[in-house]
């Protein structure tokens, strides 16, 4: 979803930001620090399955946080760098009935959530700054870089039932995810926003979607002790959507 959205708007926004035709304001300052808040919803764990496919995946809340610098380029256009930190989330789940009455409970579900993953990010973003009337807009386009603070990692997991009442019991399900071979990792985002406030102090409500190509984590999963085969390969990524409230004070004041 999330790359179906980049690669379809990207160019269109960046047109759009070239192109449209508004009021001109004019910039007060020559500079701006930002401190902003992401409410991030992630994709789904990637799954390539063999056999049956039992095992499922939902999207994931998460947040991320950071600051932002910014350098006015002209009265519409400007750049701006920052560091944020960010938990990556991933999500497992599972639910069916059992093929071997009286052994193994009847039905056998799991639902996990897991923070698995920390990262420090490096956003680096173009803006375009426009209004319409008294209402200001702005849009932006960039690359951020990650940085995964635990590598090398290995994310395990699985479940166990037992016989009965005996304290022998039989194995179920297992996952192994391990680390990509890289520490870092480019995703590219794309933004649209609203801008509020006079003067120095500014917020902003944006919303955007960040997508790359690469993975973060691979592994495998597999079932045992049942009739049929049910295994596959798992992919942890980076790719989500989300909502951004961001202020802005800016300093450094034009002559």
């Amino acid at each position: 979803m999330v790359k179906k959205i980049l690669l379809q708007y990207f160019p269109l926004c960046l047109g759009i930001l070239i192109s449209i035709k508004e009021n001109t304001v004019s910039a007060q300052y020559q500079a701006n620090v930002s401190f902003y808040v992401n409410a991030l919803a992630y994709n789904s764990l990637q799954i390539q399955y063999e056999g049956e496919k039992i095992l499922k995946s939902r999207a994931c809340f998460s947040f991320e946080t950071g600051l932002l610098l910014e350098k006015t380029i002209t009265n519409k256009w400007s750049i701006k760098g920052g560091i944020g930190y960010t938990l990556v989330p991933y999500n497992i789940n599972y639910n069916f009935q059992s093929p071997i009455p009286n052994v193994m409970s009847d039905n056998h579900d799991l639902n996990s959530y897991d923070y698995a993953l920390t990262q420090f990010t490096f956003p680096l973003l173009v803006r375009r700054y426009f209004m319409f009337g008294k209402h200001s807009f702005l849009g932006e386009v960039g690359v951020k870089l990650h940085r995964t603070i635990q590598v090398p990692y290995e994310i395990s997991g699985g479940a166990s039932y037992y016989i009965n009442d005996t304290l022998n019991d039989i194995r179920v399900f297992d996952m192994h995810i391990q680390n990509a071979s890289s520490k870092w990792m480019l995703s590219g985002l794309v933004k649209l926003g609203y801008e509020m406030g006079k003067d120095r102090h500014r917020y902003q409500i944006n919303m955007f979607a960040q997508y790359s190509p690469q993975y973060i984590g691979r592994g495998n999963y597999y079932f045992s002790n049942l009739p049929y085969q049910s295994k596959g390969n798992v992919m942890l990524g980076v790719n989500c959507i989300g909502i951004e409230f961001r202020y802005s004070s800016g300093f450094w004041k034009k002559k």
